[in-house]
């Protein structure tokens, strides 16, 4: 037998294949919950797009009339967009002119801008803001990802066990997607480096037989050593499903990180996959302290393009699709001479055939600040979770959020 390569054991173990619940599921059961290729997706899709490092909401969504046109213009010096950078929505607010795609969804009546999005327990770190927005909860205690408990409660799989391909990364394992029962499934967007798929350029019958071998039950084996079998046939199970129908990456030369995920998403979803979820990172670092003038637009560009790919590629597939974009958190009011520090409150996208466009929550008032010099924020983060999960997915928001989250009529 071939020695089994290091790329081949990490590709079998996480990135590669797919870290998914551990859970007593076979092949069959999970092939028998994938529909024929080109079938209807079953129910309705979320596909969440993060923005990694904390997108300037200011420098996305623009005040262009009232009061907070002339403080947004004082706040922001010569990084202000000057009214040839704008693309106006109305007269109180303007998309940054790298969103054209985004903009024609406005028009069309299906973006969804809503305002002043964060919670009141941000100590403005990346890590503990995006940990809350993960968990949807500011409680410390939380150890589960707000669409993991969605997937908790949105079936298991045809053997009992959490189904993993209800909830799919393409960017990574994130706790976003760990219940308290069930767990999304990760795989990468290149088809060569998904274990167990066909299309695995690494594919080596013999190291697959070994594999399988290693993933089959042993009657009466400790509890421990059958949840690491099951685990090992859940990851290799997930890269069979979902293997062969990743398209083909781009050329090098062509290589836009986001765009190529959210093209394998628009291929898992035309494919008639039970996926109800799929989570995908635009982490072309949005932490802007620096050089802002020179970075936002870039970032702001390929997440237009991306996103208008996306549904040119779903066709008619993307009327039951909805994208919502989120941050950790906004960037600080104030210029700070060559970009803008960690802030808070910020407007978020939603996206799709099925959203109700338009302004959604309260803006928040440049010229009312927090002691830091940040927006104060309008709308509880809860609250986009919350309808997502209850109008669109069809799960209580209450058992994901708590009770006494308000949703939002975007959906």
């Amino acid at each position: 037998m071939n020695p089994i390569s290091r790329r081949q054991l990490l590709k079998a173990l996480g990135w590669g294949a797919g870290a998914a619940a551990v859970a007593p599921t076979t092949l069959a059961s999970l092939l028998a919950q994938a529909a024929p290729a080109g079938a209807a997706p079953p129910g309705r899709v979320l596909v969440l797009v993060q923005l990694g490092g904390g997108n300037d909401g200011l420098d996305t969504v623009v005040p262009i009339g009232g009061p907070d046109a002339g403080a947004y213009a004082s706040a922001r010096g010569p990084l202000a967009r000057t009214p040839d950078r704008l693309l106006p929505l109305d007269g109180s607010f303007a998309l940054a002119g790298e969103l054209p795609r985004l903009k024609q969804w406005w028009d069309a009546g299906h973006l969804a801008v809503v305002h002043g999005v964060h919670h009141d327990h941000h100590d403005l770190s990346h890590f503990g803001c995006l940990a809350i927005v993960w968990a949807g909860s500011t409680d410390a205690a939380e150890q589960t990802g707000w669409v993991g408990r969605t997937l908790d409660r949105l079936g298991g799989g045809a053997a009992g066990g959490p189904d993993p391909l209800l909830a799919v990364s393409l960017d990574g394992p994130t706790p976003i997607l760990v219940g308290r029962t069930a767990i999304g499934a990760s795989v990468s967007p290149d088809p060569s480096r998904v274990f167990g798929s066909p299309t695995d350029t690494d594919a080596d019958p013999a190291v697959l037989a070994a594999y399988r071998a290693m993933s089959t039950p042993v009657v009466g084996e400790p509890a421990l050593d059958a949840a690491a079998r099951s685990a090992q046939a859940t990851a290799l199970h997930v890269g069979e499903a979902l293997g062969p129908h990743l398209p083909a990456p781009p050329a090098a030369s062509a290589v836009d990180a986001l765009g190529t995920q959210l093209a394998a998403v628009a291929a898992l979803v035309t494919a008639g996959l039970p996926t109800r979820v799929y989570h995908v990172t635009h982490d072309g670092d949005f932490d802007v302290h620096a050089n802002e003038a020179g970075r936002q637009p870039a970032l702001l560009a390929t997440l237009d393009g991306a996103i208008g790919g996306f549904f040119d590629l779903l066709g008619a597939a993307g009327a039951g699709v909805v994208l919502a974009t989120y941050s950790e958190f906004g960037r600080r009011v104030a210029f700070n001479g060559s970009g803008t520090d960690h802030g808070a409150a910020a407007p978020w996208f939603v996206v799709g055939p099925a959203v109700k466009g338009g302004h959604h929550g309260q803006p928040p008032s440049l010229t009312a600040l927090d002691d830091h010099g940040n927006l104060v924020p309008t709308t509880d983060f809860r609250s986009v979770g919350a309808t997502l999960v209850g109008p669109w997915l069809g799960v209580d928001p209450a058992a994901v959020f708590g009770p006494g989250v308000p949703t939002l009529g975007f959906v």
